[in-house]
């Protein structure tokens, strides 16, 4: 009886190695991750012992997120306990690579650089899109001594905004910075950077308090920005969290109690205000803003790439726990203006239901599709999206696409789906606010 138990185990962890190997084979390993040790811990996941499944757990958690490329879908195993153990280990591995993703991008640069050099070094290592066709050839070739350490992404763009004379700002939806001269019209913003993220306003107005005769409102607006290559979901404030300082007062909210949340996902900046008392006259010429904010992030993003638009062939491709098949698309062309619109029918399913699919539920929403030529010099965002079906860790959606010329066979649809939904905690002071009126 034991030893038919024994062949029946042997029989499942051999079936698991054959799975393993052609996984590896067909997807390949990050370079920092050994294959063949890999290919060996996974099949340990199936050792009778159990001292020896707990060690290549552990060691295959150790590994980090590179890892998640090679581990098998629960319907290419058929153990239980080895498919519980690739589920925990994607649990884990998921999250870490999602915490990662939500870190701040860091840039090292040193010596003599012109300013096109500058951001290609910024831009690139970092997978931040950076615009720079705004500026003069004189001003792209300029050159700085650049002395950065590990500097974040957002504290280098300051730092070119302050020495090349530019200002940046998010386009495209918030997915690429766009660099410009700056004109003699735009005075300076009170700017601040937290990890990934950077938070800037630049004035504070006052008027009456029609509550109270004897008070006044100090309004102060202030934006919020990640970095191009992050997905923002929602940010979300709580008034009580905030505070206005000046030399000898600290202003509290007028309404202390209010929480917001904002959208973030389809702006190039989210745009928050608070509403500050002071006794009346308000006499306030600058001041201080200390406050938190909590941004709804789309993390661990996994990007799916479909080609041959102009076929009617179903295809499916899997990037770790989650499925994306592109079901069906559909052309039509304007004759009289030469220009075509599309629809892209796509599945998204994921391997369980529970957090990650519920972190769709809300991407969803704030959809992440493209169309775009192969070469990438094009790219179209839907014009709308329909959910046709939903089920439990699956829905089914229609992206609509207009104003493009290119072929069907000249495009390709992108598609991003996360693995979570990471909440990031940030507190933040904007100093020299200043007056409306004295700007």
């Amino acid at each position: 009886m034991k030893l038919r138990k024994h062949l029946a185990h042997a029989l499942q962890v051999t079936t698991l190695v054959m799975t393993i190997a052609g996984a590896i084979t067909t997807i390949g390993l990050a370079s920092e991750v050994d294959s063949e040790r890999m290919q060996r811990l996974i099949e340990q996941l199936g050792d009778p012992s159990r001292a020896a499944r707990v060690a290549a757990e552990r060691e295959l958690r150790e590994m980090g997120p590179d890892v998640l490329p090679a581990l098998p879908a629960p319907d290419e195993v058929s153990s239980r306990a080895v498919r519980d153990a690739v589920e925990r280990l994607r649990t884990v591995l998921e999250r870490q690579q999602a915490e990662q993703t939500a870190e701040a991008s860091r840039v090292t640069l040193t010596g003599t650089h012109s300013l096109r050099e500058m951001v290609k070094a910024v831009s690139e290592p970092t997978g931040n899109r950076i615009s720079v066709d705004e500026l003069s050839d004189e001003t792209l070739e300029a050159k700085h001594d650049v002395d950065w350490q590990e500097a974040t992404f957002w504290e280098a763009v300051q730092w070119i905004e302050s020495h090349a004379d530019v200002v940046s700002r998010l386009e495209d939806a918030g997915r690429a910075l766009q660099l410009s001269p700056r004109s003699d019209e735009q005075s300076p913003a009170s700017v601040t950077s937290v990890g990934a993220f950077r938070i800037f306003g630049q004035s504070f107005s006052c008027r009456p308090d029609f509550t109270n005769a004897d008070r006044e409102v100090v309004r102060v607006t202030f934006h919020v920005e990640s970095e191009p290559r992050l997905r923002p979901l929602f940010v979300r404030v709580a008034h009580t969290d905030y505070r206005l300082l000046t030399n000898d007062l600290e202003l509290k909210p007028l309404n202390v109690d209010a929480k917001l949340e904002r959208p973030a996902a389809s702006q190039s900046e989210t745009s928050l205000t608070i509403d500050f008392v002071t006794d009346k006259p308000c006499e306030i010429e600058s001041a201080m803003l200390h406050g938190k904010l909590d941004v709804e992030l789309a993390a661990g993003e996994e990007t799916f790439v479909f080609r041959n638009l102009d076929t009617s062939e179903r295809v499916m491709r899997r990037r770790g726990s989650v499925v994306v098949t592109m079901d069906k698309t559909s052309f039509i062309t304007n004759e009289t203006s030469g220009t075509s619109s599309a629809c892209v029918d796509l599945q998204v399913a994921y391997d369980s239901s529970g957090r990650a699919f519920e972190s769709h539920r809300t991407w969803v929403y704030h959809n992440m599709a493209s169309l775009r030529t192969r070469d990438e010099s094009q790219h179209w965002i839907p014009t709308g999206f329909d959910t046709l079906a939903e089920a439990e860790a699956a829905v089914r959606l229609s992206y609509r696409f207009a104003n493009f010329t290119s072929r069907p066979e000249e495009l390709e649809i992108v598609y991003a789906a996360p693995t979570l939904v990471l909440t990031v905690p940030l507190e933040f002071e904007l100093a020299q606010f200043r007056r409306k009126s004295d700007l």
